[in-house]
């Protein structure tokens, strides 16, 4: 799952509208893989996008999409949810290290 007609479609399929905003906080996370961004990341980049989207709206379709299994979120124990997009042929998660000097991924 890549594209904007892929997300219109399984929003539509799911019963949800395809806005503009849940465009955008795909858009975003899609973007920037492997960045490991966290909501507040991806808020002010959508942001930059669509300066009228609010933090709520951002928090609110990150759940949403991985409620719909098009993204996972990913806890580092550094107190944030990173999300990442859901690939076609991932059947699972792929695993992370992190430095446990620096905390780097």
């Amino acid at each position: 799952m890549t594209d904007t007609k892929d997300l219109n479609k399984i929003l539509r399929e799911k019963g949800y509208k395809f806005t503009t905003q849940r465009q955008h906080v795909f858009e975003v996370v899609s973007e920037n893989e492997g960045m490991h961004l966290n909501s507040q990341e991806v808020y002010e980049l959508v942001r930059k996008k669509y300066p009228e989207i609010g933090v709520a709206t951002v928090y609110r379709t990150l759940a949403l999409l991985e409620e719909m299994g098009l993204i996972y979120g990913v806890d580092f124990e550094d107190g944030f949810r990173r999300y990442e997009v859901t690939k076609d042929d991932e059947q699972h998660r792929h695993h992370h290290l992190i430095c446990i000097e620096c905390g780097s991924i």
